[in-house]
Protein backbone atom coordinates (compact mmCIF):
# COMPACT_ATOMS: atom_id res chain seq x y z
CA UNK A 1 0.00 0.00 0.00
CA UNK A 2 2.78 2.61 0.92
CA UNK A 3 4.35 1.52 -2.67
CA UNK A 4 1.19 2.37 -4.06
CA UNK A 5 1.01 5.92 -2.54
CA UNK A 6 4.64 6.65 -3.23
CA UNK A 7 4.39 6.13 -6.79
CA UNK A 8 1.03 8.54 -6.17
CA UNK A 9 2.74 11.25 -5.05
CA UNK A 10 5.79 11.16 -7.46
CA UNK A 11 3.41 11.21 -10.34
CA UNK A 12 3.72 14.50 -12.28
CA UNK A 13 6.11 16.24 -9.56
CA UNK A 14 9.36 17.72 -10.29
CA UNK A 15 13.24 16.60 -9.06
CA UNK A 16 13.14 18.50 -6.04
CA UNK A 17 9.76 17.50 -5.02
CA UNK A 18 10.00 13.66 -5.42
CA UNK A 19 13.35 13.52 -3.98
CA UNK A 20 11.51 15.26 -1.09
CA UNK A 21 8.91 12.35 -1.24
CA UNK A 22 11.66 9.58 -1.51
CA UNK A 23 13.63 10.87 1.65
CA UNK A 24 10.51 10.98 3.58
CA UNK A 25 9.22 7.61 2.50
CA UNK A 26 12.83 6.08 3.27
CA UNK A 27 12.29 7.80 6.85
CA UNK A 28 8.61 6.35 7.28
CA UNK A 29 10.14 2.94 6.06
CA UNK A 30 13.14 2.98 8.82
CA UNK A 31 10.83 3.74 11.49
CA UNK A 32 8.41 1.42 10.94
CA UNK A 33 10.81 -1.48 10.70
CA UNK A 34 12.77 -0.54 13.89
CA UNK A 35 9.20 -0.30 15.39
CA UNK A 36 7.71 -2.98 14.09
CA UNK A 37 9.99 -5.21 15.48
CA UNK A 38 9.15 -9.44 14.85
CA UNK A 39 8.77 -10.77 18.28
CA UNK A 40 8.22 -14.16 20.08
CA UNK A 41 7.35 -13.48 23.74
CA UNK A 42 8.47 -16.69 25.64
CA UNK A 43 6.47 -17.90 28.91
CA UNK A 44 9.58 -17.40 30.65
CA UNK A 45 10.15 -13.87 30.02
CA UNK A 46 6.53 -12.78 30.52
CA UNK A 47 6.30 -14.18 34.22
CA UNK A 48 5.99 -12.18 37.15
CA UNK A 49 4.11 -9.23 38.07
CA UNK A 50 3.92 -6.18 35.36
CA UNK A 51 2.88 -2.70 36.49
CA UNK A 52 1.51 -0.65 33.65
CA UNK A 53 2.94 2.60 34.71
CA UNK A 54 2.32 5.28 31.59
CA UNK A 55 0.11 4.87 28.05
CA UNK A 56 0.49 6.60 24.65
CA UNK A 57 -1.52 7.43 21.97
CA UNK A 58 1.22 5.98 19.50
CA UNK A 59 4.25 3.59 19.30
CA UNK A 60 7.13 6.19 20.45
CA UNK A 61 4.26 8.67 21.37
CA UNK A 62 4.45 11.02 24.36
CA UNK A 63 3.64 9.04 27.88
CA UNK A 64 1.00 10.01 29.62
CA UNK A 65 1.69 8.58 33.60
CA UNK A 66 -1.33 6.44 35.17
CA UNK A 67 -0.35 7.42 38.73
CA UNK A 68 -2.51 6.94 41.00
CA UNK A 69 -4.29 4.40 39.17
CA UNK A 70 -2.31 1.49 39.27
CA UNK A 71 -3.01 -1.78 37.33
CA UNK A 72 -0.51 -5.14 37.32
CA UNK A 73 -0.70 -8.60 36.43
CA UNK A 74 0.66 -11.39 37.55
CA UNK A 75 1.59 -14.06 35.18
CA UNK A 76 2.28 -17.50 36.66
CA UNK A 77 2.98 -20.82 35.01
CA UNK A 78 0.71 -22.49 33.60
CA UNK A 79 -1.15 -20.18 31.80
CA UNK A 80 -2.74 -18.86 35.35
CA UNK A 81 -2.41 -14.90 37.24
CA UNK A 82 -3.87 -12.50 38.63
CA UNK A 83 -5.15 -8.75 37.53
CA UNK A 84 -4.75 -6.26 40.23
CA UNK A 85 -6.95 -2.43 39.60
CA UNK A 86 -6.47 0.32 41.92
CA UNK A 87 -8.17 3.28 40.71
CA UNK A 88 -7.25 6.33 43.52
CA UNK A 89 -4.54 6.30 45.80
CA UNK A 90 -6.63 5.54 48.46
CA UNK A 91 -8.64 3.08 47.14
CA UNK A 92 -8.26 -0.68 47.59
CA UNK A 93 -7.20 -2.33 45.38
CA UNK A 94 -9.09 -5.12 43.04
CA UNK A 95 -7.85 -8.48 42.15
CA UNK A 96 -9.44 -11.00 40.32
CA UNK A 97 -7.83 -14.25 38.63
CA UNK A 98 -7.03 -14.74 34.81
CA UNK A 99 -6.26 -17.27 32.47
CA UNK A 100 -3.80 -16.10 29.36
CA UNK A 101 -1.64 -18.02 26.63
CA UNK A 102 0.57 -16.70 24.08
CA UNK A 103 0.23 -16.82 20.16
CA UNK A 104 4.02 -15.75 19.05
CA UNK A 105 3.75 -12.12 20.61
CA UNK A 106 0.23 -11.71 21.18
CA UNK A 107 -1.09 -11.81 24.85
CA UNK A 108 -4.30 -13.23 25.51
CA UNK A 109 -6.03 -12.85 28.85
CA UNK A 110 -9.24 -14.25 29.60
CA UNK A 111 -9.57 -15.70 26.15
CA UNK A 112 -10.52 -12.37 24.43
CA UNK A 113 -8.23 -9.30 25.74
CA UNK A 114 -5.45 -9.13 23.48
CA UNK A 115 -2.32 -7.26 24.23
CA UNK A 116 0.56 -7.66 21.40
CA UNK A 117 4.45 -6.97 22.81
CA UNK A 118 5.88 -4.60 20.54
CA UNK A 119 9.00 -4.05 22.45
CA UNK A 120 10.12 -6.37 24.54
CA UNK A 121 12.92 -6.35 27.48
CA UNK A 122 14.27 -7.89 30.30
CA UNK A 123 12.53 -5.62 33.01
CA UNK A 124 10.14 -3.30 30.33
CA UNK A 125 7.67 -3.88 27.86
CA UNK A 126 5.72 -2.12 25.57
CA UNK A 127 2.15 -4.01 25.08
CA UNK A 128 -0.15 -2.45 22.16
CA UNK A 129 -4.03 -2.90 23.39
CA UNK A 130 -5.71 -4.30 20.10
CA UNK A 131 -9.46 -3.70 21.28
CA UNK A 132 -8.44 0.18 21.89
CA UNK A 133 -5.14 0.30 19.43
CA UNK A 134 -2.80 2.55 22.40
CA UNK A 135 0.30 1.10 23.70
CA UNK A 136 0.97 0.46 27.34
CA UNK A 137 4.22 0.88 28.83
CA UNK A 138 5.27 -1.70 31.52
CA UNK A 139 7.65 -2.49 34.11
CA UNK A 140 8.55 -5.65 35.82
CA UNK A 141 8.13 -5.30 39.32
CA UNK A 142 9.24 -9.44 40.45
Amino acid sequence: MLIAVYKELLSGRNKKESMRIKILTLLLLLAQAGWAQNLNVTEAELLGTWLHFSTSETLGGKEKALAPIEIKWTFEAGGRGTFSQKVSASGKAWLGPMDWSLEGSTIILDGRTRYTVVRSGKDAMVWENQKLGNFYHVRKLQ
